[in-house]
């Protein structure tokens, strides 16, 4: 069942519901405002009856034939009087030829001067409203007055109103339809809306949009988020082109680089030298494809946000470690490698990610860094965060290139040029590792020139 037709059913049934409801609440309030009315001319006519139902102390009791009059019509009289104390029956209207015993609890109430109204049976008589009065006054009982009418008005009217409302709740279910029918176009107006651009989206069209200018907020708040989700997903999908791109870019030139020199090999016999001269070279070109690889697969694993180490890693000790082995880098390229002294700082995680992280940090300040400068790391703690950082005296980074530093593949110049080697990777596996240990890696420029690269981690 589709949504449309489900609020459709739900509100109809509502709305008839309440109508249903409200028009039984009516039906009981009117039957007990009538019931009310016939009560009080029935205890007005059989007080006045009672007072004169003896022409004179002693004497005989005798009962009017009058109907009874309420502010509706005339009714028929049933009356009868009897004996207080043995039950007679002394006479009654020619309407009630057999007037009912009384029952013991009538005659406990009337007994003690209080009347008692009741529902009427009879055979052959319609429904009765009777009352038992004492006669002819409450102070000084000597009979009992029964006074009777049919019911019949009250059942009339009601059975109008019914029918009335049967009728109305008839025009209403169909009003019920109507407004279901308008409510649920208007609810889901929207939502087809949305709809539609989500069908298009998986079609492959990422330059659908929900045109958000719709009076219901939910629903615009819906499609804004919608629409923020499909742009999210064009840009991961454009960054996804654009890294298998640059990945088959980069594979293929050691590639390339391979076949040549073994094209060359084997055009002609070389010497066992010359051998091994080529060997030695595809040797490097494998190396470098293997390093690449591995960088991607690091790459990936850690834009798939694996779950973040549990052991205590102290940073000071993972820098020692790293900066003992990039030693012989940094003497090849005349750096000098320098740990800032401070105080011990720990943090949760994986030593072997913080040691890549702070390797590639290094590793790229060792190749801008001019002869003789040092590369200096940093490790301290700001409130619940350890700050691990790298600076250098290299050119730094233009301000026009900063938006791209840590994209894959990236090496801060249109040429892509490989000067100082790499894949241009090393940043943004570093950037990946500072967030998957919940903080992030930033560029900031160095006073006085080079570079300042900013790791800031949560303590656990």
């Amino acid at each position: 069942m589709t949504l449309r037709r489900r609020t459709f059913i739900l509100v109809s049934a509502a709305i008839f519901g309440i109508l249903l409801l409200s028009l039984t609440i009516v039906d009981m309030l009117v039957g007990a405002a009538l019931r009310r009315q016939l009560d009080g001319a029935l205890r007005v006519h059989a007080r006045t009856e009672a007072a004169s139902c003896f022409d004179r102390p002693g004497g005989a009791a005798h009962v009017h034939e009058d109907p009874v009059t309420s502010s509706e019509a005339a009714l028929t009289k049933y009356a009868a009087i009897y004996d207080m104390r043995s039950g007679q029956v002394l006479i009654s209207t020619r309407t009630l030829p057999q007037p009912p015993p009384v029952p013991p609890m009538v005659r406990a109430a009337v007994a003690a001067g209080g009347e008692f109204l009741m529902d009427l049976h009879l055979a052959g008589a319609p429904r009765l409203r009777a009352i038992w009065v004492p006669a002819p006054t409450p102070s000084s009982p000597r009979a009992l007055l029964l006074l009777a009418v049919p019911d019949e008005m009250v059942v009339q009217v009601r059975r109008k109103l019914r029918a009335a409302a049967v009728f109305t709740a008839s025009c209403g279910l169909l009003l019920a339809f109507a407004v279901a029918r308008l409510l649920a176009g208007r609810l889901l107006r929207g939502t087809e809306a949305i709809a539609q651009t989500a069908r298009a989206v998986s079609a492959g069209d990422l330059t659908r949009r929900v045109d958000v200018r719709i009076p219901d907020e939910e629903i615009a708040g819906l499609g804004r988020d919608l629409n923020d989700m499909i742009d999210r997903l064009a840009r991961l999908l454009e960054a996804q082109r654009r890294f298998t791109s640059d990945a088959a870019h980069e594979l293929r030139s050691p590639l390339t680089a391979l076949r040549g020199q073994l094209e060359v090999a084997l055009r002609r016999p070389r010497s066992p030298q010359e051998y091994q001269a080529c060997l030695e070279s595809c040797l490097e070109d494998a190396e470098r494809l293997a390093a690449l690889a591995d960088d991607m697969l690091a790459l990936a694993r850690l834009e798939g946000r694996p779950v973040r180490g549990q052991d205590w890693v102290q940073l000071r000790t993972v820098a020692e470690e790293t900066l003992l082995q990039l030693s012989d880098a940094a003497k090849a390229a005349q750096a000098i490698l320098v740990v800032r002294p401070g105080p011990e700082v720990s943090v949760r995680g994986d030593a072997l990610q913080l040691g890549r992280l702070l390797r590639n940090l290094v590793e790229n300040a060792i190749r801008v860094s001019p002869a003789g400068s040092a590369v200096e790391v940093e490790i301290r703690q700001e409130a619940d965060r350890a700050v691990l950082a790298v600076l250098d005296r290299g050119p730094g980074v233009p301000a026009q290139l900063r938006e791209q530093l840590f994209v894959p593949f990236f090496r801060g110049d249109a040429g892509r040029a490989r000067q100082h080697g790499g894949a241009g990777l090393g940043l943004a596996i570093a950037r990946e590792i500072a967030r998957v240990h919940g903080g992030d890696l930033i560029y900031r420029d160095r006073p006085g020139g080079g570079a300042h690269f900013v790791a800031s981690l949560t303590l656990e």
